[in-house]
């Protein structure tokens, strides 16, 4: 995590506070090259509205027109630059560590937690960001202008409008996510794209049951070395990693849901409660229940 952090929530982002998002719109976006590599205590999510821009991560660069949404996790290094022409960039800051996104329909679970993780864990490769290109993306610049005047106006009922704008949103980024898959960026990403894609199949299927030795194969190495560069790359060991994820889908649905606790833990991939009880505390630093009822 760079040290460079933006801490958005000490500025003065009234709906961060309370309803976990906000959003800040940079009608003529200009930076140059050695723009200040900076990360945020949230989530940022930039959306391109015109021009054109360059996303760093680390070592790799990647353009960034019209329609591209680039999701960038808690506290990673990263930088958005322009050439000539300003453009147009939209930043959305989500706080689902304290304030859970709204709830979606169950089939997006999966996508959602890998866009969106609901907390910062252990296991992430260095400047890790996601990026999700619209060829339409006119529904989503109407949501998130219709957001921008909304906080802006701070009408009665802005705050719930906003929820229900954001609600559209994640369901439009999970369809084009399902259908179109999710595309990575990490630094030295040349270097760890068999990794990345091992990654990538945990992340979304962590309700289903895998072996090391199915994964090694479709890597193309030993169950051992396998095991060595996964970790070199995201810091934990592929079955760790696992877990993690499927403690953060059961934390996105313990906080948007009433369903039973047995019941999600059978849904995201444990067959044994207590043991998911036992790692939802080692991750998550209390029980389940406890984190359900937490007051945000």
């Amino acid at each position: 995590m760079t040290n460079n952090i933006i801490r958005l929530h000490e500025r003065s982002l009234k709906s961060l506070k309370t309803i976990g998002f906000a959003i800040q719109r940079f009608s003529k976006y200009r930076a140059g090259e050695g723009s200040i590599t900076h990360g945020h205590d949230v989530l940022e999510v930039n959306f391109i509205a015109s021009g054109r821009t360059v996303h760093t991560i680390g070592d790799m660069c990647r353009e960034c027109g019209p329609g591209s949404l680039g999701i960038v996790h808690y506290g990673q290094e990263h930088s958005l630059t322009t050439a000539t022409e300003a453009a147009d960039v939209i930043n959305l800051y989500l706080d689902p560590a304290n304030h859970p996104l709204p709830a979606l329909p169950p089939e997006f679970s999966s996508i959602i937690g890998s866009l969106f993780p609901p907390a910062p864990m252990t296991g992430s490769p260095r400047g890790l960001c996601c990026f999700l290109n619209f060829s339409d993306y006119r529904p989503m610049l109407s949501l998130l202008e219709y957001c921008c005047s909304e906080q802006s106006a701070m009408s009665p009922g802005y705050e719930t409008a906003m929820e229900s704008a954001l609600r559209a949103f994640l369901i439009i980024c999970a369809r084009h996510a399902k259908a179109e898959g999710i595309e990575t960026l990490a630094s030295d990403s040349v270097r760890w794209r068999l990794l990345e894609g091992i990654r990538l199949r945990l992340e979304q299927d962590f309700a289903d049951a895998h072996s090391l030795a199915e994964l090694a194969e479709e890597a193309g190495v030993s169950k051992a070395h396998l095991c060595r560069r996964f970790k070199s790359y995201t810091g934990l060991p592929p079955f760790a990693y696992l877990a993690q994820c499927r403690i953060r889908a059961a934390m996105q649905e313990l906080r948007s849901s009433d369903r039973k606790v047995l019941n999600i833990a059978m849904d995201v991939g444990f067959n044994d409660i207590g043991h998911f009880n036992r790692k939802f505390r080692e991750l998550v630093k209390c029980s389940p229940r406890e984190y359900r009822m937490r007051k945000y």
